[in-house]
């Protein structure tokens, strides 16, 4: 597998490769976008075991998120690949974990973990809670619940043209997973193996909430998706609140 990261060159940033050198599972290939742009600092000697390291735009321009992701892509030559921000971590049996369900299932299937949170301003790391919703349909319509590094994604699923949307600022994962939902399946593994920083600098955060920011996100991402969802989303959309009214009764 592919594992993508965008880099603003943040101390974290050499955790993040050391949880994706510590997988069990060999032949990994980490792909380090430079979105600050200039001279990236180096990334530490070559990795042991087959395991790959490729710095991907290094003295090039900045590059806001989404371009940084896309260039990420671009570059993508395994089988599967998967994000890791850079103040986020897997655990090390997470890609393996993922690929023993990936490989039971049909070829179209996207395999995602539960994610425990922490709060890295605490000495300890505090966690705070745990991102783990089985898939059902209409769910992703109503918001996201899967954290950008969940999910183990068939690289094959790229040649529908999916990509990260500049336009967004946040939410730009929710969007891209809108755009596989309608080529692939998507399927929780029932396991935690990956950490969520909560008090991070890579993107919003579902237990951070800046109301006006995620408003504005949540109305241009429904915009283009408006015309794009059609009658059967909006009927998984009520069937999924009426089996959830169903359920409080």
């Amino acid at each position: 597998p592919s594992h993508d990261m965008s880099s603003m060159d943040r101390p974290t940033l050499h955790q993040a490769i050391e949880s994706v050198r510590a997988q069990t599972h060999p032949n990994i290939e980490i792909l380090v976008v430079n979105a600050l742009g200039g001279t990236h600092s180096a990334l530490g000697e070559a990795a042991p075991d087959g395991l790959r390291l490729r710095l991907i735009n290094q003295d090039g321009p900045s590059l806001q998120r989404s371009d940084a992701v896309n260039a990420g892509l671009d570059a993508v030559q395994g089988r599967f690949f998967a994000f890791l921000d850079d103040d986020d971590s897997i655990d090390p049996d997470h890609l393996s974990t993922l690929l023993a369900v990936a490989r039971a299932q049909p070829p179209n299937t996207v395999v995602y973990a539960g994610v425990r949170s922490r709060d890295i301003n605490t000495p300890t790391g505090t966690e705070l809670s745990v991102f783990m919703e089985s898939w059902e349909e209409g769910k992703l319509l109503a918001g996201n619940f899967i954290p950008i590094h969940a999910p183990l994604v068939p690289t094959h699923l790229l040649t529908f043209g999916a990509r990260f949307d500049p336009q967004l600022q946040i939410y730009e994962d929710w969007d891209f997973w809108l755009q596989l939902r309608s080529h692939a399946n998507f399927l929780l593994s029932e396991r935690i193996t990956a950490t969520y920083s909560i008090n991070g600098n890579s993107g919003a955060h579902p237990l951070i909430v800046n109301e006006d920011l995620v408003r504005q996100a949540t109305l241009i991402l429904y915009r283009k998706w408006a015309n794009r969802m059609g009658e059967q989303a909006l009927w998984e959309l009520s069937r999924l609140y009426h089996v959830r009214y169903r359920d409080w009764k």
